[in-house]
């Protein structure tokens, strides 16, 4: 006689019973697994961008201190009493040859106000370390060694911040808008956003924004 054990339709629907019970089971640990997984992810993920975060903010921080240097100073050479806007675009044309060495391509202009009135030119592209005030006695500080060095700066400062979004890049084009108003308020807390190639530092009186340009490698 067959020893095989025989079973009946109640033992068979007890037992896929008991095999779903467990399927269920083990599909419940797998849904909790995958959570836990993609809720670590999201964590890492938001502690990362913190951290861009805290880094651009500290250079930032650095390049709004220069550019009050900047306006020192040419009040200081003119009879330019108060500077309240300025508009500054750079635009950096960087190829990597690794993490420490970056050489970049910059023109810069920069337009100085007084309320609505144009006093002073930066442009690196038409006229190297110069800048111009035309309407206050055709003041034009040229080659100055100062105005070498708050160039030279910028430049840096705004390299520090591209280590920061681009380092994996091995070649890129970026555009970096900077202005400062001083009729604005200021805001309490300054807002700070990475959204895919670009970043935006917004404080009120002082905004940058840093943006990939078309035609990137």
């Amino acid at each position: 006689m067959d020893s095989q054990q025989l079973y009946g339709r109640k033992d068979l629907m007890k037992i896929i019973e008991e095999h779903l019970k467990e399927t269920d089971k083990s599909q419940k640990y797998d849904q909790q697994l995958n959570k836990s997984s993609e809720k670590i992810f999201e964590i890492m993920e938001n502690l990362n961008i913190w951290e861009l975060k805290y880094r651009i903010r500290d250079h930032v921080k650095g390049l709004k201190e220069l550019f009050n240097e900047i306006y020192e100073y040419v009040k200081e050479k003119t009879d330019i009493s108060e500077i309240k806007k300025s508009n500054t675009v750079a635009y950096s044309y960087c190829k990597k040859f690794s993490n420490e060495l970056i050489l970049c391509e910059n023109d810069i202009i920069m337009y100085l106000y007084e309320d609505k009135e144009f006093l002073c030119l930066l442009d690196t592209q038409h006229s190297p370390y110069h800048i111009e005030c035309p309407h206050h006695d055709d003041k034009r500080l040229r080659y100055s060694h100062q105005i070498t060095s708050f160039i030279d700066s910028i430049k840096e400062k705004i390299l520090d911040i591209h280590k920061i979004l681009y380092l994996k890049l091995p070649e890129y084009h970026t555009r970096t808008d900077i202005s400062m108003d001083l009729d604005k308020p200021k805001k309490a807390i300054p807002e700070l956003s990475i959204n895919g190639n670009s970043a935006i530092y917004d404080e009120g009186i002082f905004y940058m924004k840093v943006s990939l340009q078309r035609g990137v490698l």
